[in-house]
């Protein structure tokens, strides 16, 4: 554990690709890892930041032995819930392929018992639906079924991607707003909208280029937004009433992006991963929630004046690249905001390094009117 360019760095012996971050009833900032290791027991590490004169982390380690952890989610009802999606190679070569409910616990056993278990072939993707603590979505194949753990074994509702073509469901998120009563998957280069009631389709939009999209996220505080990531190396901003051109794009990085999220709290500023090892923090205030800011995109003037003498003119808030962050030397596959601390955020790659960062001092105060 150290810390380097002001990023925290946090070490796990092997590779990785699941990280979630942990809500807490004391705002404490808490990420939870998985690691990925295909000869060896697997282990889930949930991590502290403690911000004192010298910032670092304190740990609490379980062993994983079901496999290889693909993906964490986090229950943002009940604090102590996370779902785990891992793979295993079997004794007789086949492969296993579940997901497993476990409650993290503080006491010294370092195994974790199931709460609910899923065994699925072609298993994909999880996510728990927010303000419901019971809810899980669960994509397999060409199928999304929403599981409700409280004792129930069979899907509670369940919608199929109809037509022919590569069909397979390899990404899903939840629309906060409308009582989620909407879940977006992915499919290659398509992206669709389901109306969980009746589990049909509502919307859909196609990323240009016939480009895979990796990732898509729901802006939190306004409605009908949200952002894709994929192949082509850009971040593409929709409006999903109006679905024949992306409102906007970014073009950040240089290579697959991986992940992207909005902040929950200040949605001008989105974060993004890629397999061109950077992550980077960026400005879209012209389509936030908060379209009036003081935020400026040169990093050089963020300290300064503008140059010109007109100090006493506040300067606006402008979509642009705020920093980009090169702490990792492989592909950064998750990036997530803390739930607790909004100018708070990690950062995975695949060799197992974990970073925690920080929203410069500088935008913070900006966007709080500290300047």
């Amino acid at each position: 554990m150290e810390a380097v360019n002001s990023g925290l760095i946090y070490g796990l012996e092997f590779q990785c690709r699941a990280l979630a971050s942990l809500e807490s009833d004391d705002d404490a900032v808490r990420f939870v890892v998985g690691t990925q290791g295909p000869r060896a027991s697997n282990q889930i590490h949930k991590l502290q930041l403690c911000e004192d004169d010298s910032p670092n982390l304190t740990k609490k380690i379980w062993n994983h032995p079901q496999g290889e952890i693909w993906q964490l989610s986090a229950n943002r009802c009940d604090h102590e819930l996370i779902c785990a999606r891992y793979t295993n190679l079997e004794s007789d070569g086949s492969l296993k392929q579940g997901a497993n409910v476990y409650r993290l616990n503080d006491n010294d056993d370092m195994t974790l018992n199931s709460e609910y278990s899923i065994d699925c072939k072609d298993l994909s993707h999880i996510s728990w639906m927010p303000g419901d603590a019971s809810k899980l979505m669960v994509l397999a194949e060409n199928r999304l079924q929403l599981h409700d753990i409280q004792g129930k074994e069979d899907p509670v509702a369940q919608g199929k991607l109809e037509g022919k073509g590569f069909n397979e469901l390899t990404y899903g998120t939840w629309n906060p707003h409308q009582n989620c009563q909407q879940y977006a998957t992915v499919n290659e280069y398509h992206v669709r909208g389901w109306d969980i009631k009746s589990m049909k389709q509502a919307w859909t939009f196609e990323s240009p280029g016939n480009q895979v999209v990796r990732c898509i996220d729901f802006n939190p505080n306004k409605q009908y937004y949200l952002v894709s990531s994929g192949d082509d190396a850009a971040l593409r901003f929709w409006d999903t009433r109006n679905l024949k051109r992306a409102l906007a794009v970014r073009n950040d990085h240089s290579h697959w992006v991986w992940s992207v999220r909005y902040n929950q709290y200040h949605d001008q500023l989105v974060l993004s991963s890629s397999s061109d090892g950077h992550v980077v923090l960026a400005s879209m205030a012209s389509i936030s929630s908060e379209p009036h800011g003081h935020l400026i995109e040169e990093e050089d003037d963020l300290d300064g004046s503008d140059g010109d003498g007109a100090d006493d003119k506040e300067p606006s808030l402008e979509d642009g690249k705020i920093k980009t962050f090169d702490d990792h030397e492989d592909s950064v596959y998750c990036v997530e905001w803390s739930a607790t601390d909004p100018w708070v955020f990690a950062s995975l790659s695949y060799d197992g390094r974990l970073v925690i960062n920080h929203v410069p001092r500088s935008i913070k105060f900006r966007i709080l009117n500290l300047v």
